[in-house]
């Protein structure tokens, strides 16, 4: 019932999602928004004490965006070779122009200070501690899309965090 209220909502859980920052963050906002609006006006469709949040590669970022910015909402996430850095997107090894290109048309201009502060606001690794549940999170050590310093780099953030999670490689 909460999945079909979602999509006809927002219909941010149909089609193919391109994650771009600006892209991602108001696809997930509007879903994290309308599962806020369930569980607060007690439509009997969400009661926080048993929603888990989950999903992979970009539902793996809404995972922990959903934990990280409305933790409220939910009794534990999975993240499934989620992005949490979006700094860290494209792979530094990419050749300088190549990434600097790439970056700038898709993510951010990193010569504006505005784009900055939104990759980095729209990155739950800076926000572990906020996080108020328990997670599991699985990533391919492998992996050619989303690296697994994703992984670790979100491991880490919820260990100095003291949260509860469990990482499975």
């Amino acid at each position: 019932e909460l999945t079909r209220h979602l999509i006809q909502e927002t219909g941010a859980l149909t089609g193919d999602a391109l994650f771009f920052a600006a892209d991602a963050w108001l696809a997930a906002s509007r879903v994290l928004g309308q599962v806020r609006i369930a569980v607060a006006h007690n439509q009997g469709l969400a009661d926080p004490t048993r929603v888990v949040i989950s999903g992979g590669s970009y539902g793996g970022y809404a995972t922990m965006a959903g934990l990280a910015y409305t933790p409220e909402l939910y009794c534990a996430g999975i993240n499934y070779v989620g992005v949490t850095d979006i700094d860290i997107l494209l792979p530094k090894a990419a050749a300088s122009s190549e990434r600097t290109f790439w970056y700038a048309t898709r993510i951010a201009d990193y010569t504006n200070s505005t784009d900055r502060k939104r990759v980095h606001d729209t990155s739950p690794v800076h926000f572990a501690e906020r996080v108020r549940v328990p997670v599991l999170m699985a990533y391919g050590k492998n992996d050619p899309r989303v690296h697994i310093d994703h992984g670790y780099d979100m491991e880490r953030a919820l260990k100095n965090a003291g949260k509860i999670y469990e990482m499975i490689i």
